[in-house]
């Protein structure tokens, strides 16, 4: 019972925090990189509110919602992630090797090698989720014409 109060609780905090920021972000837009229109910049933030009511969704016993907000969460982080990949033309990035939290080399690449770096790897996790979801529809379709048709 605690651990339900618990979420709920969490789960209305982090609703508010998302909608703070995001109310924040739409009315105090100057800050914000002109490079992100706001549809995305909200779309980031959105994650806290959803992450929110998926915690609400659990605390109060509803799965099938819970489930929703995890499916919404995905992608939305699907569609910030391939926006600032694919849509935004500066990178920076600064490539470290460190041991026991020494930095001993730092090496700035130029921003070139940091934008092909970013969409090679987004590009791969693109890939993957895209043949996954190819597999998944492969398998619901043959299994739906293995089964007999309903009858009435």
């Amino acid at each position: 019972m605690l651990r339900k109060i618990v979420l709920v609780w969490f789960g209305f905090l982090f609703l508010i925090v998302g909608l703070g920021a995001g109310d924040m972000l739409y009315t105090h837009p100057e800050g914000l990189n002109p490079e992100w229109p706001m549809g995305m910049a909200l779309l980031a933030v959105s994650v806290f509110a959803f992450a929110g009511m998926h915690m609400i969704a659990v605390g109060l016993g509803y799965p099938r919602a819970s489930v929703i907000m995890i499916q919404t969460i995905l992608v939305a982080f699907f569609g910030v992630f391939n926006w600032a990949a694919f849509f935004t033309t500066h990178y920076q990035c600064a490539e470290t090797v460190s041991f026991l939290g020494i930095q001993l080399v730092k090496h700035m690449p130029s921003e070139e090698s940091c934008r092909n770096g970013t969409k090679v790897i987004v590009g791969t996790i693109d890939l993957i989720i895209g043949l996954g979801l190819v597999a998944y529809a492969k398998q619901r379709w043959q299994r739906s014409r293995s089964e007999p048709p309903p009858t009435r």
